[in-house]
């Protein structure tokens, strides 16, 4: 069991990202790095996906982020002003495409 303390005064004020990692077939994307950058602070938060390339990040402060994904195999993604407010659960699906190999 893992248990995540904060100041009593922050649990009203953090809100949720999440989201699935999807490959233009819709496939899941396992593994993928995923990282949340507030645009305003540069605060990061990093995430990776499960197996069937779904995340999740909480206890995110409100604000406007930048995310950025990176899986072998694909190019990276990033999704600018994503806002979030407080005590909000944010929807983020995205679709990778896959790197072209160079010979």
């Amino acid at each position: 069991m893992v248990v995540l303390l904060a100041p009593l005064f922050l649990l009203g004020q953090s809100a949720e990202l999440r989201g699935t990692v999807r490959d233009s077939d819709g496939v899941g994307v396992p593994n993928a790095d995923i990282e949340l950058r507030n645009q305003e602070s540069g605060e990061r938060l990093k995430a990776q996906t499960s197996e069937e390339g779904e995340f999740r990040v909480v206890g995110i402060k409100a604000g406007v982020y930048q995310a950025t994904v990176q899986a072998k195999g694909f190019r990276s993604l990033t999704r600018d002003d994503i806002r979030v407010k407080p005590q909000e659960q944010v929807l983020l699906n995205l679709i990778l495409q896959t790197s072209i190999p160079m010979h």
